[in-house]
């Protein structure tokens, strides 16, 4: 009987720990330069949990990226953490052009968060722009080269305390609704990815992974078709 009990306990503990995950998507920002990182957990956050590692990456058409800056800064439950550029910071995929960051920290910030409920926890700008263009939210795991062209164009969420990655490899992101969010669609650009359209560089899009095979640039990879388009 006590074995059936320890069983039941661990298949318990491994359930929970499964479930505890953060997704994230992208929305307009409080102005038309500006995009929002929201991030959505399924989960409360215990006492003493706090973020150690995050991953931010985000893509605008070539074609609209001179003079282009983009600089993030975190916000909210997060605005304790400080964002550095990964190296190299931006590089060019295909017609994309690729701009992303990095969070490694070890000081433990309070911070907390509860199930269901969504938070704004990066702001990016977009400096020196004059056009409208799209913005994407990226994550680039399953690329031929792992993470793009700096081996870091992710979107990930790490925390000091079990299961410590808490990033949704099933499912990255999730559509926002409104004016200003995404609805469900195609796309047939890379990996998982968000789109968001507005003007002043804006726009948001899901993918996850299939088995269809394209080359983008001097890069293969797998794709399938849910993605998601602007509303607006």
């Amino acid at each position: 009987m006590k074995k059936t009990l320890i069983v039941i306990v661990c298949l318990a503990l491994t359930s929970a720990s499964h479930s505890q995950t953060v997704k994230g998507s992208i929305q307009q920002g409080s102005s038309t330069n500006k995009v929002d990182i929201v991030y959505l957990p399924d989960h409360n956050s215990v006492a003493g949990e706090y973020v150690q590692a995050l991953s931010v990456a985000v893509t605008i058409p070539t074609s609209m990226a001179t003079g282009v800056v983009p600089v993030i800064q975190s916000t909210g439950i997060f605005s304790p953490l400080v964002f550095l550029p990964a190296v190299p910071f931006t590089y060019t995929a295909g017609t994309e052009t690729v701009y992303s960051w990095i969070v490694s920290n070890n000081t433990s910030f309070v911070m907390s968060w509860s199930t269901g409920v969504s938070f704004v926890g990066a702001t990016i700008t977009f400096n020196g722009g004059v056009n409208s263009s799209k913005v994407r939210l990226v994550d680039f795991s399953n690329l031929e080269v792992t993470g793009g062209g700096n081996g870091n164009s992710y979107f990930g969420v790490g925390v000091n305390v079990a299961p410590f990655d808490l990033t949704d490899y099933s499912v990255f992101f999730f559509p926002i609704g409104g004016g200003n969010g995404s609805t469900s669609g195609e796309d047939a650009f890379a990996d998982y990815l968000f789109d968001l359209d507005h003007p002043g560089l804006a726009a948001e899009h899901r993918r996850q992974l299939g088995r269809d095979a394209l080359t983008l640039a001097s890069h293969t990879l797998t794709e399938a078709d849910q993605v998601l388009n602007a509303v607006n």
